[in-house]
């Protein structure tokens, strides 16, 4: 997500907080209170927190908070043009039988093209098994990650369905009490405070659980993707392509907007 989404999340918190505010008679911050219903914050994230413990192992809730901090808030953008650069250097280091290619393999910052150019230089596997293995990698990583936003889709359902719970608890109670003396006093009242509980649920899940969900969902097809760029770019190193040849070959990957100039490249010296 990064700082770019974090600051839509924010801005999509005001829209909600603005909405809020607008729907008070008067305008007023101190009628907000109007939205503050204890019992209703307690059967909403209470309830999910519950059903999300039974879903998944209870030892491995913790990991919502890892991915969320990790994956969402701290995620950085793909950069597919100087993974291409890396990928022309490396080969002209391996074209050339540099002893610093050892050295630009631990300095790179993607792992995955660091992990399949250390499997490279083991030199145990042949191209055919190399391929396979980088292959099994990139879908066993986008599984995974996959995984990590079904996560939250699954989180997303329960909020929801719990809202309606107290909602339905609020009519029961408010029914239970239309015989009294005071009945026409707090049906209004009454009414508002089992409405709450559905707002809830539903501004928990459409304003945070669900844009993370397909936040990750996007953020594993742009893995998926790099992975796959990489993955060829291996496969060329390993058949020695000339790095220029490497470049016009991956470039067809990527939108023209994107692709490397690898005049410019050449032009500067690897």
């Amino acid at each position: 997500m990064g700082i770019l989404s974090f600051v839509a999340l924010l801005f999509s918190a005001s829209i909600f907080f603005v909405g809020l505010l607008w729907a008070t008679p008067h305008q007023n911050l101190n009628e907000l209170l109007m939205f503050y219903d204890a019992s209703s914050i307690f059967i909403v994230i209470g309830g999910t927190l519950a059903a999300t413990s039974l879903s998944f192992r209870l030892d491995k809730m913790y990991l919502f908070i890892v991915i969320f901090l990790k994956r969402v808030i701290k995620d950085e953008k793909t950069d597919f043009t100087g993974i291409i650069k890396d990928l022309m250097r490396l080969s002209e280091a391996n074209r050339a039988a540099s002893s610093q290619l050892e050295t630009m393999i631990d300095k790179l910052e993607d792992h995955f093209l660091r992990d399949a150019m250390q499997t490279f230089m083991e030199q145990v596997l042949n191209k055919q098994k190399l391929m396979s293995v980088l292959k099994s990698r990139t879908i066993n990583i986008y599984q995974h990650n996959l995984s990590d936003a079904n996560k939250f889709k699954t989180m997303a359902k329960f909020p929801p369905a719990f809202g309606m719970l107290g909602t339905t608890i609020g009519m029961i109670v408010l029914l239970g009490n239309l015989s009294g003396p005071e009945a026409a006093k707090i049906i209004g009242p009454a009414m508002s405070i089992a409405l709450i509980t559905t707002l809830y649920g539903s501004a928990l899940a459409n304003l945070l659980l669900i844009p993370i969900a397909e936040n990750l969902q996007t953020v594993a097809k742009e893995q998926f993707f790099k992975n796959n760029i990489i993955t060829e770019g291996v496969r060329l190193i390993y058949e020695k392509t000339n790095p220029v040849e490497l470049a016009e070959i991956l470039n067809a990957y990527l939108r023209p907007a994107d692709r490397v100039d690898w005049k410019k490249v050449v032009k500067r010296g690897f």
